[in-house]
This record gives structure tokens, sequence and C-alpha cells, in this order.
């Protein structure tokens, strides 16, 4: 097993590909220029919902991937936690939710399965961290939790 650095953009708000791309052009290139300048670099990529559903769209993905291996960049992993944009003045509880029990958590989470098996090289293995199924308060009821553990299976069938 070997092991894999890379530089997490979700330091950067991005909450669209447009931002999400530019940040990887202003900062993550940066950092690339000075500790990888020959070869690749490991990025954990942060894909807002707005970003990962905008690369489910035509050719958009192709065109996201080829511009990330021009560029040297290799995202081995997404962040799947932040749904939406978290860099607001408050976030506290909100970068909870959606939870797995609200179906929008289920589509970005399949959509973000999507993108990095095309992101990725064939036969590389990749990951993708997610939030808690549930958190705080109210305590989720024993048919919400059914909920979030069929959404759960769902992604798990699309992972097999």
């Amino acid at each position: 097993m070997s092991l894999e650095l890379g530089y997490c953009t979700n330091v950067h708000a991005g909450p669209d590909l447009k931002s999400t791309k530019a940040n990887l052009e202003n900062h993550a290139l940066r950092v690339k220029k000075s500790f990888s300048p020959g070869g690749p670099m490991g990025i954990g990529l942060w894909l807002a919902a707005p970003a990962a559903a905008s690369l489910q769209d035509g050719s958009a993905l192709e065109e996201f991937r080829d511009w990330l291996n021009e560029h040297g960049l290799h995202p081995f992993t997404l962040n799947g936690f932040p749904y939406g944009n978290f860099h607001q003045e408050v976030v506290k509880h909100d970068v909870y939710h959606p939870t797995w029990m609200d179906d929008k958590r289920l589509t970005y989470t399949l959509h973000l399965v999507h993108a990095l098996d095309q992101l990725l090289a064939p036969g590389s293995e990749g990951s993708i961290s997610t939030l808690p199924i549930a958190w705080g308060s109210p305590r989720p009821s024993p048919e919400m939790l059914d909920h979030a553990a069929d959404n759960l299976v769902t992604v798990a069938r699309q992972l097999a």
C-alpha cells in the first residue's frame, strides 16, 4: 500500500466549477511548482454540490479531467463533507446539512462517485470523505435512520 499526500482544496471558497478551477490555478499550481515541479501532485479536491452537478453535463467532466492532467494535478480523494459554500462567516452546524437522511446528500455523493471514477487513471484507487449519518439534535427517528441507511446502501451498490 502506498501513501499519497496532497494539497486539500477545501481551504479555498469555491461554490462552483469556475471558482474551483480558479482556486486550482491560483493556489494548487503554485504549491505544485514548489513541491512537485517535475511530476504530478496529489490533490484532495473539494467540489461543492453545484460544481459536482455541473460535471454531469456533456463534456464538462472530460474537459476538467484533461485540464487537471495537463497541469499535473492528481485528484486521488474528494472531500464530500461540505455540500455547499462553507466559507461563510458563521458556518457552525450548517456544514452538517444535508444529512444522509436527505436525498440531496445521496445525489451529491453519486455525482462525486461518477466524477472521481472519470478523474482517476484506469486501475487507480480513490476515496471520498463524507459526513456522519447524524450529528447534534434533534435526534433522528428510526424511520429517518432507515432512510439514511437506504441512501448509503444505494451508494455502496454504485461502488460495487
